[in-house]
């Protein structure tokens, strides 16, 4: 992944050199397929392919749905910004007649078997959250409902306890089955998935081998035609009024269920994506200005923040409690609740009420503003202390300025790129040298995300400076090996290993 995306490098991404080939479907496109379309439905199909089979029970009318939702993407995709390519896929999934349709029966693993029980909104809900990985503001929109819909059909969804409180040991295990199910789809499964891209990116219609019908005796016919000469006569009968015939038709009112005893509304408040967020008014604050106040701190109009009483930064007493909390916070769902609980309960009653304030104000929010938010916020979590010490003494020093000043500054930085402005979110050490490094931290592997940025916000200014000519020499293909070769240093060897490597 990439750690700062480069909308420029994103948007000219070159094509496919190979045109669709002459058994195409009628009107399709012979025109080549942009290369980051492909990219991006090879990077999304096993998650649409595990979704389809659990909304509608039969892997083979799930892959046929994947390859509809293909195909129509492949119409609209390029006419989407980049950033809502996801949002339109799944809604363009979702909306195929396969996945809307009752599920066939109870089958597969145990663990995801009560996803059998539910109606095809609700399994589409909960669906969205673990296998497509959606937030609930974009769970909605690609629904097409409003969020408190989306939220009461979430709550629906999940698996109750007995007594019918919500069960998060069965959720953790559902979750599990969903990601293993992802990660470890067969090979076999895997090429079919490829060849389905393939020919949905050329406008081809590919019929999976499993979809072909065999061949049947020839008594299987004769069953059928007598099948459908009984369901005639059954679908005639019923306009017959057989009740006047004797009996009395009886009526009763079905039960009417509080709806406070279906779901449990603590729960869903703790277990909300944002909690921490909204539990954090001061970090949020933090984080709406991180960028600005990373790149402020640079400047000369602010002085220099490094510089306190003692000639030293000291982050004890100046980052916020709550995001340095984050940092250290439990993987574990299970943990992370009950954390949750401990700090809720904790509150008192003007915090809750506080809370639910800013929860009302938050989901009020268009979803493209929740996640511009939402990124800053967890930018702001990935600091160290000693970034957030000089956010905060630069906040300080950025107030004692006039207004005329503050404004000037504002207009400067409103004049950087969106890639250099985007750069800033990640501190103010590591930030001013995002251009010039911008080689390197460029699709990221994952686990090698946080250790990455930890390093080079403990470098010192010369040795990025060497990082990042080091960078553009060395080609693509050989720099996930400088990252691993960089990430085995330790501080002491960390700048002869530079030097070394710049003199090769």
């Amino acid at each position: 992944m990439a750690i700062m995306p480069e909308p420029s490098q994103l948007s000219s991404m070159t094509a496919d050199p190979h045109a669709a080939p002459p058994d195409r479907a009628p009107g399709a496109n012979p025109a080549a397929v942009p290369a980051a379309l492909s990219a991006f439905l090879r990077g999304i199909e096993r998650r649409g392919a595990v979704l389809a089979e659990l909304q509608c029970g039969d892997p083979v009318a799930g892959d046929a749905a994947l390859a509809a939702a293909m195909r129509a993407f492949r119409t609209v995709g390029p006419g989407e910004p980049m950033a809502r390519w996801p949002l339109r896929f799944w809604a363009l999934l979702l909306a195929t007649p396969q996945l809307r349709r009752p599920f066939p029966g109870a089958r597969g693993d145990e663990d995801a078997l009560w996803l059998t029980q539910l109606t095809p909104g609700p399994r589409a809900a909960i669906l969205l959250r673990l296998a497509a990985g959606l937030d609930e503001g974009d769970a909605a929109h690609a629904l097409a409902i409003a969020r408190p819909v989306y939220r009461r059909a979430l709550r629906r969804a999940l698996p109750r306890r007995e007594d019918g409180r919500a069960d998060p040991a069965a959720w953790l295990r559902l979750r599990a089955h969903v990601h293993r199910r992802i990660k470890t789809l067969p090979n076999d499964r895997l090429s079919v998935l490829a060849r389905l891209r393939e020919d949905a990116l050329t406008g081809r219609h590919f019929v999976p081998p499993a979809a072909v019908p065999p061949a049947h005796p020839r008594w299987v016919g004769t069953a059928l035609r007598a099948g459908v000469a009984a369901c005639a006569f059954l679908f005639v009968a019923s306009f017959f009024p057989w009740w006047r015939l004797g009996g009395e038709l009886r009526k009763e009112a079905l039960p009417i269920e509080a709806p406070a005893a279906r779901f449990d509304e603590q729960t869903a408040l703790l277990t909300h994506r944002d909690f921490a967020l909204l539990a954090d008014p001061e970090g949020a604050a933090l984080a709406e200005d991180l960028a600005f106040l990373s790149w402020l701190s640079t400047q000369p109009e602010v002085g220099d923040p490094e510089e306190d009483t003692d000639g030293t930064v000291s982050a004890s007493g100046l980052a916020s409690s709550a995001v340095v909390a984050a940092r250290d916070a439990p993987t574990d769902v299970g943990v992370l609740v009950e954390t949750r609980r401990q700090a809720w309960e904790q509150m008192t009653e003007a915090e809750r009420a506080q809370f639910q304030q800013r929860l009302d104000a938050w989901d009020a929010l268009p979803h493209a503003e929740a996640g511009a938010q939402r990124e800053r916020y967890v930018a702001l979590q990935a600091l160290d202390g000693v970034d957030l010490a000089l956010l905060r003494q630069t906040r300080s020093r950025l107030q004692a300025l006039t207004a005329v000043t503050r404004d000037d500054l504002r207009d400067r930085f409103g004049e950087l790129s969106v890639t250099e402005q985007r750069g800033w979110l990640l501190g103010p050490r590591v930030g001013a040298d995002m251009a010039a490094l911008s080689p390197l931290l460029l699709q990221v592997p994952e686990e090698q995300r946080v250790p990455l940025l930890d390093m080079l916000r403990v470098m010192t200014p010369e040795e990025r400076a060497d990082l990042a000519v080091l960078a553009y020499r060395t080609p693509p293909q050989e720099r996930n090996a400088l990252r691993l070769a960089l990430l085995e240093t330790t501080d002491d060897n960390r700048s002869a290993w530079l030097r070394l490597r710049l003199s090769q």
